[in-house]
C-alpha cells in the first residue's frame, strides 16, 4: 500500500505540473515577439555542451529544462516554419549554383570550339607559328601514343577460364568419392535422370517394337561387356598393388556380402 501511494501521488503531482505548464502555453499562444519575461516564465535552465567539428560541420548541443516539466526535445518529424523556409532558400541556392555552373561550362565549351575552328583554318592556311606547328606536333603524338594504348587494352588476352570437366570425368570422381561443386553435381544428377528416363522409355516400347526391343537387347550387352571389362581392370590393378584398385575391390566385395544376406533374409522371410 506505502509503493501503491507513493506512486499514485507522484502521477498526481505530474499531472498537478503538466496542467500549470498547459496553463502557461495557453497564455502564450500567440505572440508577436519573445520577451525576457516569457523566457524567465518557460525555462528554468539551458545546459550548453562542448561543440563538436569545424567550420560548418561544427555542432553544439543545447539541452532546455522548462519550468514545470523538466528536459524537452522538439520531435525529430516535427518540421518548423522557420526550417521550411530555410530549406526552400537552400534549395534555391543550390539550383541558381547549379545553372550557374552549367552556363559556365557551356560558355568554356563554346570558347573551346570557336579557337579550334580557328586554329584549323589558320593550320590549312600555313599560317601557324613554329611554336603551334611544335605543339600540334606534340598532341598528335599524344593521341597516337593514348589511341594504341587502348587498342593493346582491349587485344590483352583475357585470363583463362577454368575447363569444364566433362560428365565423364564427373562420373569417375564420384565414383571413387571425390568432392563435386554443386553445379557439378546437378549437371551429373540431371544426366542420370535423363538416361534412366530414356532407359525407361525404350523398355516401354521395347514391348510392342522390335527395333526397340533389339535396341535394348544391344545397349544390355554393351552393358554387360562394359562391366566385365571393367571389373577385369579393377581385379589386375588390385593384384598390382593400386590402393585405389585394392580400396574399390574391398568395397564391391563388400556390396556383394551385403546383397548376398539380404537375399538370404528375404528367402527365410518367404519360407517362414
Amino acid at each position: 500500500m506505502t509503493e501503491w501511494q507513493k506512486m499514485i501521488d507522484n502521477w498526481n503531482a505530474d499531472r498537478v505540473r503538466m496542467t500549470e505548464f498547459i496553463d502557461l502555453a495557453k497564455r502564450y499562444t500567440d505572440f508577436s515577439e519573445l520577451t525576457t519575461p516569457m523566457l524567465n516564465k518557460f525555462i528554468e535552465k539551458i545546459v550548453v555542451h562542448e561543440g563538436k567539428g569545424r567550420g560548418k560541420q561544427r555542432r553544439q548541443r543545447l539541452d532546455f529544462y522548462f519550468n514545470f516539466i523538466g528536459a524537452f526535445e522538439v520531435p525529430a518529424d516535427i518540421v518548423t516554419p522557420m526550417e521550411q523556409e530555410a530549406e526552400r532558400r537552400q534549395q534555391e541556392e543550390q539550383a541558381e549554383k547549379e545553372e550557374r555552373s552549367k552556363a559556365l561550362a557551356q560558355a568554356r565549351y563554346e570558347k573551346y570550339k570557336q579557337e579550334r575552328r580557328e586554329f584549323t583554318a589558320r593550320k590549312r592556311a600555313g599560317l601557324l607559328t613554329l611554336e603551334e606547328q611544335a605543339e600540334e606536333g606534340r598532341r598528335f603524338e599524344r593521341n597516337r601514343a593514348y589511341q594504341k594504348k587502348q587498342r593493346n587494352k582491349k587485344r590483352a588476352p583475357q585470363p583463362e577460364k577454368p575447363r569444364k570437366r566433362t560428365l565423364e570425368e564427373l562420373a569417375k570422381l564420384d565414383k571413387i568419392g571425390a568432392d563435386l561443386t554443386p553445379e557439378e553435381a546437378e549437371r551429373l544428377e540431371t544426366h542420370r535422370n535423363r538416361k534412366k528416363e530414356a532407359l525407361q522409355d525404350l523398355k516401354a516400347r521395347a514391348e510392342t517394337d522390335p527395333a526397340a526391343a533389339a535396341e535394348l537387347a544391344q545397349q544390355r550387352a554393351q552393358q554387360s561387356e562394359a562391366v566385365k571389362k571393367s571389373r577385369q581392370k579393377m581385379y589386375a590393378d588390385a593384384a598390382a598393388g593400386d590402393p585405389e584398385a585394392q580400396a574399390r575391390y574391398e568395397r564391391f566385395l563388400a556390396a556383394r556380402r551385403e546383397n548376398y544376406h539380404r537375399k538370404k533374409q528375404a528367402e527365410a522371410a518367404q519360407a517362414s
